[in-house]
C-alpha cells in the first residue's frame, strides 16, 4: 500500500506541503507549506486564499496575474512572495502585516510604486524590482534597515536617493539598465556593501565615497560615460572583478597595480593607447580584457602577471608577429586576438 501511495501523482509533494495549483491548495489550507502556481492563465487569486495560514513560501511565475488580494493578510508565516515576470501595477499594503517576509521578488512586472506599509516588513533582506516601470526609487526602501540585496536594474530611474546610503547592511546593490547620472555623494556609508552594479547607465563622474567601500568585491561600471578613473580606485582593497568596459577611458591609473585581491579587469571598447608596466604587479590578476581599443603593442603586463590565464586583444592593431611572440613566450596563457580564439568571460 506504501509503494502504491508514493506512486500516485502528487501524493508526495502534497505530503510535504507542496502545491501546484490554487484548488487543490485549498483542499488542505492548513496543509499547504509552499504553493509554486503553474497555471500561467489565472489573473487572479479567490479570497479564500486567506485560508492559507501555514504557507512559507508562495511563487507565481511568468503568469497573467493582475494583482494580488488584500487576503494575502492571513499569510502570517511567509517568508519568501514571488511573482516575477507577471502583470502586476499595484501591491497591496496588506503587504505589511507579513512581519515574516524575507524575501520580495516582483521583477519583471509593471509597479510604478510600493506600498508604504512595506516599511513594516523588520525581517525583510532581499527585494528584487528590476525591470518594472519605477521611474523614482520608492521612499519606503530606505526605510528598509535590513536590506541585504537591492535590485532596481532596468527601470527608468535618473537618480539614487540620498537616503540609500542610510541601508548599512546592503551587501547587493543592482541598478543597472537606467538612466543614472551620478551616485549620491555620502556612498561612503555603505559599508557591507560588497557588490554594486550600474552597468549601462549615464555616469560621468565618481563622487569620493566610492572609494570608501572596503568590502566591495565586484563593481560594474561598464556602459558609462567616464572619461578617467581617478587613483583613489587603489583604495578599494577588497577588490575582485572590475569592469569599466564601454567608456571613454584614454588612460587608467597605475593605481590599479595595488588593489592585492582583483582577479579580473575588463576594458574592452574604450580609447586606451596603452597600459601602465606596473600592472604586472597584480599578483592575482586572472584575467584581462582590453579588446577594441588603440593599443599599438602587446602590453608588458601580459608578459609579467604571473598568474594571467585569459588575455583578450581583439580589436587593437598591435602586430600578429608580436601576438605570436607572446604565444611563444607563454604557451599556457589563454590569448584572444581572433573571434574564433574567443571563450566566455569570467563571473
Amino acid at each position: 500500500m506504501l509503494f502504491l501511495c508514493c506512486l500516485l501523482p502528487g501524493f508526495g509533494r502534497a505530503q510535504e506541503g507542496y502545491f501546484v495549483s490554487v484548488p487543490e491548495a485549498l483542499q488542505q489550507p492548513q496543509a499547504v507549506r509552499q504553493l509554486n502556481i503553474v497555471n500561467r492563465k489565472l489573473t487572479r487569486l479567490p479570497p479564500e486564499v486567506e485560508q492559507l495560514s501555514q504557507m512559507t513560501h508562495f511563487r507565481f511565475h511568468n503568469g497573467q496575474l493582475l494583482s494580488l488580494p488584500p487576503q494575502i493578510r492571513g499569510w502570517q508565516r511567509l517568508t519568501h512572495l514571488e511573482v516575477p515576470l507577471c502583470h502586476l501595477g499595484t501591491l497591496p499594503p496588506e503587504v505589511g502585516v507579513l512581519k515574516q517576509l524575507r524575501s520580495i521578488n516582483l521583477s519583471g512586472n509593471a509597479l510604478t510604486a510600493l506600498p508604504a506599509e512595506m516599511a513594516d516588513l523588520p525581517a525583510l533582506e532581499e527585494l528584487l524590482l528590476e525591470n518594472n516601470q519605477l521611474d523614482t526609487v520608492p521612499d519606503v526602501v530606505c526605510r528598509l534597515m535590513g536590506l541585504r540585496v537591492l535590485t532596481l536594474g532596468g527601470n527608468y530611474l535618473d537618480a539614487l536617493p540620498d537616503c540609500l546610503p542610510a541601508l548599512f547592511n546592503l551587501h547587493t546593490l543592482s541598478a543597472g539598465g537606467n538612466h543614472i547620472k551620478e551616485l549620491p555623494q555620502d556612498i561612503g556609508r555603505m559599508r557591507s556593501l560588497q557588490r554594486l552594479d550600474m552597468f549601462n547607465n549615464e555616469l560621468g563622474s565618481l563622487p569620493a565615497g566610492l572609494w570608501q567601500l572596503k568590502a566591495l568585491q565586484r563593481l560594474d561600471l561598464g556602459k558609462n560615460r567616464l572619461d578617467t578613473l581617478p587613483p583613489q580606485v587603489a583604495q578599494l582593497e577588497g577588490l575582485q572583478f572590475l569592469f569599466l568596459s564601454q567608456n571613454f577611458l584614454k588612460t587608467v591609473p597605475v593605481g590599479l597595480s595595488k588593489i592585492p585581491r582583483l582577479y579580473a579587469l575588463y576594458l574592452a571598447e574604450n580609447q586606451l593607447t596603452a597600459l601602465p608596466d606596473e600592472l604586472g604587479l597584480c599578483p592575482y590578476l586572472h584575467t584581462l580584457d582590453v579588446s577594441y581599443n588603440r593599443l599599438t603593442t602587446v602590453p608588458k603586463a601580459a608578459r609579467t602577471l604571473r598568474n594571467l590565464e585569459r588575455l583578450d586583444l581583439r580589436g587593437n592593431p598591435i602586430p600578429e608577429a608580436e601576438v605570436a611572440a607572446l604565444r611563444k613566450a607563454r604557451p599556457k596563457l589563454r590569448v584572444i586576438w581572433q573571434d574564433a580564439d574567443e571563450e566566455a568571460p569570467e563571473e
